[in-house]
């Protein structure tokens, strides 16, 4: 059973609100389990049962393809680069940020819903992912 922190499902908190160092800690062998950290709203630790079932080695390069871009975005202000430019490269960021919790969102719905145990257990997990979509959808 997955516990919330605040309003967000702690799976889905850990696996998409990362730290600079991801993909340092936390993984299994098989590089699928979720991080073993607390969540920045200062959640639990996961002892593993709900475990990232996106692609962990696609999602770390996806990620580290943004920090280098937020990367650049930041020199492009020190440096007073052109408004719109700076404009352009936050929405390439936002896109594959956009991209990265899609494939997270897609893999949770096709094997943590799918695999529900339980009525219930499946139930949850929908649950979960509405609220989800709605703070997507806002």
């Amino acid at each position: 059973m997955m516990k919330a922190v605040g309003t967000v499902p702690d799976c889905l908190t850990a696996c998409v609100v990362l730290s600079g160092n991801f993909g340092q800690e936390g993984l299994t062998k098989g590089g699928s389990q979720c991080y073993n950290n607390t969540t920045p709203q200062g959640g639990i630790k996961k002892k593993g049962g709900d475990e990232m079932q996106a692609d962990p080695k696609r999602v770390d390069r996806l990620l580290k393809t943004a920090r280098g871009q937020l990367d650049g975005i930041l020199r492009m202000v020190e440096e007073g680069r052109y408004c719109m430019d700076i404009s352009q490269q936050l929405l390439a960021t936002e896109a594959l940020l956009s991209r990265v919790n899609k494939e997270i969102l897609t893999a949770h719905l096709k094997h943590c819903v799918e695999q529900a145990e339980t009525p219930g257990e499946r139930a949850e997990k929908i649950d979960e992912l509405i609220h989800m979509l709605d703070k997507l959808m806002r």
